[in-house]
This record gives structure tokens, sequence and C-alpha cells, in this order.
């Protein structure tokens, strides 16, 4: 008799099979864990802006102008991590100024708002964002709050 070389058609389908059946199951949940990575990275980017945002009040008792969507404030730049943007691939920032609606007289209200396109990526950031930053929701847009209303947060 012949020595065997080989699988037999029967014991690579289930071999198969069974390959398909692990990756059916565990792919939603690699994709999930992907998901709330990047929510805890744009939490930490969060943290970043606001880190950078308190030492510039710190030094100048004041603080940066408003910009566009996607715009690093300029007085920022030098306080950030090299490379920093507010341009991510899958979520954009935007430093946010309301002047005079803070407590006291003209007293602006700062935040940094995320905007993702992704509508389960927002969901992972909020699920994210307990942070002790009180944050406020509109749509896929999450505003976190850094200053204003009394105080800083």
């Amino acid at each position: 008799m012949r020595a065997r070389r080989g699988f037999s058609i029967p014991e690579l389908l289930v071999v198969l099979v069974l390959l398909g059946l692990l990756v059916r199951l565990g792919f939603p949940r690699y994709t999930e864990l992907r998901r709330q990575a990047l929510a805890r990275a744009v939490v930490g980017d969060v943290q970043a802006v606001r880190v950078a945002a308190y030492n510039y009040n710190t030094e100048k008792q004041n603080w940066p102008a408003e910009v566009g969507s996607g715009t690093v404030p300029p007085e920022l730049t030098t306080l950030l991590p090299n490379g920093f943007t507010f341009q991510r691939a899958s979520y954009t920032l935007d430093w946010e100024v309301w002047p005079g609606a803070g407590s006291g007289v003209g007293a602006p209200v700062i935040g940094v708002t995320v905007d993702s396109p992704d509508p389960q990526l927002t969901a992972a950031i909020r699920a994210a964002a307990r942070i002790g930053i009180p944050y406020m929701t509109s749509g896929v847009h999450t505003t976190f709050l850094l200053a204003g209303f009394g105080g800083n947060y």
C-alpha cells in the first residue's frame, strides 16, 4: 500500500469551514476594538489640546483665538507635540471660542469639537469621554468644554 500524501477534500473543507467560523465570530470584535482604540486616541488628542491651551492661558492670561475647523490655533503650535494636526483620517478637531458666553463680563467659553462622519466612532468617543471633562453633543459633533461658565474643567 502506498503512503498517503496530503489531505483529502473533506478534510480541507472542514478546516476551511472552521476557519470561516472563527473569522466570522472574531472580525466584529476586532473592528469594535479598533474603534474603541481610535476613540481613546481622540480623547488623548483632546487632552493634549487641553493641556496646551491651559499652558497658553497661564502664560498669556488669554485664550487662543477662534480658527476654522481642522486648523491648529497658531498660538498652540509650539505647545502641542511635533506634527500634531487637527485634521485626521477619521475625525476633525475644531477649536471653539464663544465670546461673552461664560460667567463674568466678556468671559468666553472654550471648547474643542470632534467631528466624525462615522456615528459608531462618535458613540465610542462619547463612551470613552468619561474622563472628567464635560461635553455636549449634537449629531456627529461632540464638543468638550475646557473653560467657561465660571472656571476651567
